[in-house]
């Protein structure tokens, strides 16, 4: 269960960071 949690926070967090990128490429395109 423990690991399993840990899991699912970093992919979590992982998939925020990309919404992150994702917004920020979508407001200021390179």
């Amino acid at each position: 269960m423990c690991r399993g949690r840990e899991i699912w926070r970093v992919a979590r967090w992982l998939y925020s960071t990309h919404e992150l990128c994702k917004t920020e490429q979508g407001l200021s395109p390179v």
